[in-house]
């Protein structure tokens, strides 16, 4: 095939320039939306027209994906998430693991931290991409139609070959779970080889964890589909962790050495080698992570036929073998590349497929011009056109096959079953094998399964056998009956029970201010009365009427739907009775004890009617609405076992201004004062209560029955104002303390102190005369014999004088110097 042009001169800077030089490629590299390749091409009629490394997309020539099929169900279970724990942790346990189990051994914690962090390392290496992992799906020939090779088995140790037919109705007819060959340690790596007409049998490589082996498949003529022997003459090329290529014929027991890529000192921890074979039997291809190279197997010697730069992060991650064409399909990190291995050192294409950094990706070639990616971490499946027409050269744009959701997979299989139908089958890590079916007819065909299908998918969906321990942990025990027992089966002997407790508790409320011998200490509401005459005694809480509580709410709301609900004796037994409905909710029918309208107007709030239960839904709102009518109701009347005395009106306080020179006297309703005296002291005398105004403006202002938003605030000390006090004199005499306390009378201005304004001049000295505080209540009792504290005789002074201390003004006198030395 023919090159692109491409300019191979070396441009000679002559000036230095800032960051790294770019590194240009001598070879298209194909992007969409972008211009890279162009040349001029001869057409038939003699003109000449320009020719792109992409052409435009024609969707007639698109592979159409027709609905998987799902062949085998997963036989494996998933992998498990181990909790990420840190090194540490790690080590902490598994020195008490060691203590416990194996006290004698004394292992130093050092060792096993470096022993830990190695196989952090290495799991996390593992995880990201395991370079000893193959394909485990190998496809093959033989006389009677297409062969499937694959693993099965709970560890995947067990060879399973199946038969795939060549008409397409008939492509999963054949696939038995049989197991036709097993391994000791897992299968890692399966290849196959063409068939031999002349031994009718076909070469199979196994690769394990422990060996690899040489197995000749041929059909028998027993139940089973294939028969697998040991291979004794045949030749195999395998290659090790560092890079050593092996040659091993039949007559010999050991491999013969043919050539290896590089030094192993000079070779990376993440070194990954992918074979492929030559069109003939006396070459092979060997890729590493920069470079690909041909081994010659006669001569024993290679060649490098391309090379990545060593200063990107870009690999080789899978190698195909050759086409028909000499043509070499390379799948790297970010490109995918088609290389003539007549003419190395140069790819003739190559297209960049915007994918993640992923090391697992692989290409599968389709009649050598349409090239597909797929990836082991996920299910995505992209196709290339090609197009062979003089240059070689895109011919349209890479389109997605739809597929199942993101798995991970271990092996991928592609079999033509006709001339335009193509089947590609894909195996999951828990063993679940899909089949998709490709074909260029948009024509849908449903794929059928096997009975034995249908039989594994049946076991999956039973439940797990586990044992009488783990049972008591993990069983489910469905109580829908014992509910339905319950609330429904029961429901008459409930109603009959609970109609006799209403009755005897409607029978108690009723003579329940007669009844009750124990003092109360506090108001309460109806609630409290309710929880008063049931059974709940000892539960002596307040204000809960809004919480949850165990009595029936049923009882009570059909009592007060059916008016049977005692409220005028209630109302006229109690001392004092009180309504503040108004406060939580202004509904006129809340006033007249109708629970039923109450309960309709709270209907306004109810949902949209767009739910799919909507029984349930009503349900929940009807009893929503009942509970919270029947918590109003309950909780607007109060109650008290002792009568309240009604606040003085304005016209008594009036009155009581014009006769006495001091304040209005305090009106005390439900609180009352108590004083605290000494039981010691033997004054028999009456404390008088003497209240400050600021005390008395605040019982004044609040009265029980008064709306907050009709109340309006009256100056009990009248609308005069009074001239302004003359200044107090700078010379005030000083009084002598005195030792005995002497009788004084308080007088209390009538009217609130003056507010004055501030005064620019210096404050005036005061005179610190000592004031008697009328008594006051305390918490506690006073000690007769405590002694007063007496003022100061002096009033507080600037001083100007410098103090002692680390914000004196004065500065210290050195100290003199001490002599340190002798004569």
């Amino acid at each position: 095939m023919e090159f692109w042009p491409s300019s191979c001169r070396v441009q000679d800077f002559t000036q230095k320039t800032r960051g790294k030089k770019l590194i240009q490629d001598q070879y298209p590299n194909v992007e969409t939306g972008r211009l890279t390749a162009a040349s001029l091409v001869e057409c038939k009629d003699g003109r000449f027209s320009w020719s792109y490394a992409f052409e435009t997309p024609n969707p007639e020539k698109r592979i159409k994906l027709r609905k998987a099929a799902p062949v085998l169900l997963a036989t494996r279970p998933p992998t498990s998430a181990v909790p990420h724990s840190s090194i540490q942790h790690r080590v902490e346990q598994g020195a008490k693991f060691l203590r416990t189990v194996l006290p004698e051994i004394d292992v130093t914690a050092d060792l096993m931290r470096e022993e830990l962090a190695v196989d952090e390392r290495l799991t996390r290496s593992l995880k990201n991409f395991d370079s000893s992992s193959g394909n485990v799906l190998a496809s093959f020939m033989d006389e009677t139609g297409q062969l499937l090779a694959y693993p099965t088995g709970l560890l995947g140790c067990d060879l399973n070959i199946a038969l795939v037919s060549s008409d397409g109705h008939k492509a999963i007819s054949e696939f038995e779970p049989q197991c036709a060959r097993s391994f000791l340690t897992p299968i890692r790596q399966l290849v196959s080889s063409t068939f031999d007409s002349s031994r009718r049998t076909n070469m199979l490589s196994v690769r394990t964890f422990g060996s690899t082996y040489l197995l000749h498949i041929r059909r028998s003529d027993d139940r089973k589909i294939v028969e697998v022997e040991e291979a004794k003459s045949s030749d195999l090329v395998i290659v090790n962790n560092q890079g050593a290529v092996y040659l091993r014929e039949p007559d010999r027991r050991t491999p013969i050495f043919i050539a290896t890529s590089s030094e192993p000192d000079q070779l990376p921890d993440d070194q990954c080698w992918r074979l492929a074979a030559g069109n003939s039997s006396e070459q092979c291809f060997l890729s590493s992570n920069k470079v690909v190279r041909e081994y010659d197997l006669r001569a024993k010697n290679s060649s490098n036929l391309f090379g990545l730069s060593p200063s990107t992060d870009e690999v080789f991650s899978f190698l195909e073998k050759p086409l028909k064409d000499y043509l070499i399909p390379l799948c790297t990190t970010r490109r995918i590349m088609w290389l003539d291995r007549r003419s190395p050192g140069k790819p003739l294409l190559a297209y960049q497929h915007r994918r993640q950094y992923d090391r697992t990706l692989h290409t599968c070639t389709i009649e050598d011009n349409h090239t597909m990616l797929m990836s082991r971490k996920n299910a995505l499946v992209t196709m290339y056109g090609l197009s062979s027409d003089g240059l070689l050269h895109m011919s349209g744009y890479p389109y997605a096959l739809l597929s199942e959701p993101d798995d991970r997979f271990v092996g991928d299989a592609f079999l033509p079953r006709t001339v335009d139908n193509f089947s590609l089958f894909r195996m999951s890590e828990e063993g679940r094998m899909i089949r998709y079916d490709l074909s260029w007819d948009a024509s849908d065909e449903v794929p059928c399964w096997l009975d034995r299908v249908h039989a594994v998918n049946d076991l999956n969906s039973l439940k797990t056998e586990v044992g009488s321990l783990e049972g008591r942990e993990f069983s489910k025990v469905n109580l829908r009956p014992a509910y339905e027992y319950i609330f429904y089966t029961n429901l008459d002997c409930q109603d009959s029970g609970e109609s006799e407790d209403l009755d005897e508790l409607l029978d108690n409320l009723s003579m329940f201010w007669q009844h009750t011998d124990a003092p109360v200490d506090h108001v309460m509401t109806t609630h409290d009365i309710l929880r008063s005459c049931g059974d709940e005694l000892d539960r002596t809480s307040r204000s809960d009427f809004l919480a949850e509580n165990d009595t029936v709410y049923a009882k009570h709301y059909r009592a007060l739907l059916h008016k049977q609900f005692p409220w005028e004796g209630l109302r006229r037994n109690a001392q004092w009775h009180r309504d503040i409905g108004d406060t939580f909710i202004d509904i006129s029918s809340l006033r007249a004890d109708d629970i039923r309208s109450v309960t309709e107007s709270f209907s306004a709030f109810d949902l949209s009617d767009h739910s799919e239960k909507q029984t349930q839904v009503n349900q929940r709102q009807m009893r929503a609405r009942e509970e919270l009518s029947l918590d109003l109701i309950l909780a607007k009347d109060v109650f008290c076992h002792r009568y309240i005395s009604p606040s003085v009106s304005g016209l008594e306080t009036m009155a009581a201004l014009s006769l006495s020179e001091g304040p209005p006297p305090v009106s005390f309703s439900f609180l009352q004062p108590r004083p605290q005296v000494d039981h010691y002291s033997r004054d028999e005398r009456d404390p008088q209560i003497v209240m400050p105004p600021g005390v008395r403006l605040l019982l004044k202002e609040w009265e029980i029955g008064v709306d907050p938003e009709d109340a309006v605030f009256t100056n009990p000390y009248g609308e005069q104002v009074l001239p302004n006090s003359p200044r107090k004199s700078n010379d005030t005499s000083v009084s002598p303390p005195s030792s005995e306390h002497p009788e004084h009378t308080i007088t209390q201005s009538q009217v609130p102190p003056m507010v004055l304004a501030s005064s620019n001049l210096a404050p005036a000295r005061q005179a610190m005369s000592k004031q008697f505080d009328p008594p006051q209540f305390h918490s506690q009792v006073l000690d007769s014999h405590t002694t007063p504290v007496e003022s100061e005789s002096q009033g507080v002074l600037v001083t100007t004088q410098t103090l002692a201390g680390p914000f004196e003004s004065r500065t210290k006198k050195k100290p003199a110097k001490k002599r340190l030395g002798g004569f």
